[in-house]
């Protein structure tokens, strides 16, 4: 039996492109895609339904994630913030403490009558 078409040029053209790649005549490569498409089977809607819904579990997992993503960000910066802030407040104390020790120094008492009469110190605090 023989089967007529009339394709245009620009098919035409993509035929024997493909033909001479393949290295086989334009029939041969007619009859390869009219057998393919004659025995192209068509997927199972079942298979394409599990497809989408995996594709949609793949999509919310990915917005889960990206939530999780910014609310570790946002809680990085509270926490260098946070570290912040206590830096500043022990170096505020370690300045006052030093300040203190300092004047404490200055003001140093005089020694006990005790440990005057026992050193014999007492001349020097006449």
């Amino acid at each position: 039996m023989r089967v007529y078409a009339e394709p245009d040029e620009q098919t035409l053209a993509e035929l024997e492109k493909l033909a001479l790649e393949k290295g086989i005549s334009k029939r041969q490569l007619l009859m390869i895609a009219i057998d393919q498409l004659l025995h192209h089977k068509e997927p199972d809607r079942s298979e394409v339904d599990q497809a989408r819904s995996e594709v949609d579990q793949f999509r919310s997992k990915s917005d889960q994630a990206r939530g999780e993503a910014e609310a570790l960000k946002r809680d990085q910066e509270h926490y260098k913030q946070t570290i912040e802030m206590k830096d500043k407040q022990i170096a505020f104390l370690e300045g006052h403490v030093a300040q203190l020790t300092q004047s404490i120094s200055q003001l140093a008492l005089p020694p006990s009558e005790e440990e005057i009469r026992a050193k014999h110190w007492w001349q020097f605090w006449r």
